[in-house]
């Protein structure tokens, strides 16, 4: 006597096994892509067209931020403690809620 998953009770064990198969075959042809060279190398377009970023200043340098004392707040802690948005011109206040 063999237990039937509710799945196999559904759809039955070859088309599950088919469909398993499918969508496995499916990720590995999206994984495929082409060779190394022709993936690192830049279209025609983006060689023609130069990156210019605007050498204007900031639109803003003094920030608050508001935080809940959680662990998702450690990199705003950690970069305030060490400086590192003076470095980079912005003076921040963090406020706890």
């Amino acid at each position: 006597m063999t237990i039937k998953t509710r799945l196999e009770t559904m759809f039955g064990r070859r088309t599950l096994i088919g469909a398993a198969l499918g969508v496995g075959a499916l990720t590995l042809a999206a994984c495929g892509g082409g060779t190394p060279a022709e993936v690192n190398e830049p279209s025609p377009a983006a060689e023609a067209a130069p990156i210019v970023i605007p050498m204007e200043g900031l639109e803003k340098t003094d920030l608050k931020f508001g935080f809940i004392k959680l662990t998702d707040m450690a990199p705003l802690a950690i970069a305030y403690e060490k400086g590192y948005f003076e470095e980079e011109g912005l003076f921040v206040t963090l406020s706890c809620y």
